[in-house]
């Protein structure tokens, strides 16, 4: 028995000795990759926390940059492109932090700006401006949330009498036709095919678009926008959906003043249309001033889209955020006109050999009140 006894007595001190040497290696084991982490931290330079990116396209490129340069790159001349500086500064400036310094006013909105007008991919913009992909998307994302914002009166249909007698009188004095307070036409933006409900989107031209609908004054700039139908709607069905035509309805205008539009629109009180196969020289007269007078809102889609190529292109941006650019677009070619921002016949060329425009067929509604007041015009004007 006390030899037994012995014997398991020496075997459990073999395994204490056994266990304590396992422990002290794994001690010196840990002692050493402690070390040798602490020599790489050492060795190795501080990492930095971003990605740092060349620099001197806005800062230095820029600046001396002759008038006519900078407003082709920009849409805008310096004292425009100041102007709305000034007007978003509050909305869009951020405070410098011990981690980074804030990217100035002055070149989020250049940046912005050179996004839309150029339609390229926000990694090309950020390269060009020495900033990342996803700062591009947050800035454009930022700036027209902030245009909307502070510039949402620049389009603004006649609301008074007034508003629209001085609109009738600015459209007969230019284009030669009576009564009108604008000119109704849808134009197709191109989009990329969408992953859900794709064929809503597909227009009859073959590619996928949403639908902006606009009405035009005589010195091309927006009254009224409605964006985001999809490609497969029809002009005059956007229109039925949309508030302007509860106010053509709704008698707020006088009898006297009217819409002009192509003949996919209904004929009305106050939307009118070309006769569809005229028959007697005062109907073809009236067609030809009508044509004349709608012409101005496919002449503001021309050089709407001639200034900002990213409507020309299948942005790769969500249908919703679209709809702001679009919208911002609007608001920024108000601004353009109101300021006699020139537009090269170069940009409208390349606006008009891009994504052709599904056409129109003649199936609008016809009313009678439409049907008199368009005889009544066709002989007074002859």
């Amino acid at each position: 028995m006390d030899a037994l006894i012995l014997q398991l007595m020496a075997g459990y001190r073999r395994y204490i000795d056994i266990r304590n040497r396992r422990l002290h290696l794994l001690a010196r084991m840990i002692d050493i990759d402690e070390a040798l982490v602490m020599r790489m931290r050492r060795r190795a330079a501080r990492r930095a926390w971003r990605f740092v990116r060349a620099q001197g396209f806005w800062e230095r490129d820029v600046p001396a940059w002759p008038e006519d340069v900078f407003q082709k790159t920009f849409r805008l001349c310096r004292e425009t492109f100041s102007i709305i500086c000034r007007d978003l500064g509050e909305t869009l400036a951020r405070q410098d932090t011990q981690m980074r310094e804030a990217i100035p006013v002055r070149k989020k909105v250049a940046i912005a700006l050179y996004f839309l007008k150029s339609g390229s991919d926000y990694g090309v913009v950020g390269m060009t401006f020495g900033v990342g992909r996803s700062t591009v998307s947050a800035i454009v994302e930022e700036f027209c949330a902030a245009v909307r914002r502070q510039y949402h009166p620049r389009i603004r249909f006649p609301a008074t009498e007034e508003d629209m007698r001085a609109t009738a009188n600015q459209f007969e004095y230019r284009w030669d036709f009576p009564g009108v307070i604008g000119a109704v036409d849808g134009c197709h933006i191109p989009i990329k095919t969408p992953s859900h409900e794709g064929g809503d989107y597909y227009n009859y031209k073959g590619w996928h678009s949403i639908i902006l609908l606009a009405v035009v004054d005589s010195a091309y700039r927006f009254t009224y926008v409605n964006v985001g139908y999809p490609g497969r709607v029809n002009d005059a069905g956007v229109l039925r959906a949309s508030a302007l035509w509860r106010k053509l309805t709704s008698g707020e205008i006088p009898n006297h003043y009217h819409l002009v539009g192509d003949g996919a629109f209904p004929l009305g009180q106050h939307m009118l249309k070309p006769f569809q196969q005229p028959r007697r020289p005062c109907e073809e007269l009236f067609n030809y001033r009508l044509s004349r007078a709608r012409m101005v809102v496919e002449n503001a889609f021309g050089r709407l889209k001639g200034r900002w190529r990213v409507l020309l292109k299948a942005a790769d941006v969500e249908v919703g955020k679209l709809v702001s650019i679009v919208n911002t677009c609007c608001i920024l070619h108000n601004i353009c006109e109101a300021n006699n921002e020139p537009v090269w016949p170069e940009w409208i060329e390349e606006a008009n050999d891009q994504f052709p425009q599904p056409g129109f067929e003649n199936h609008g509604d016809v009313y009678l009140d439409g049907v008199e007041k368009r005889l009544l015009l066709a002989e007074q004007l002859q």
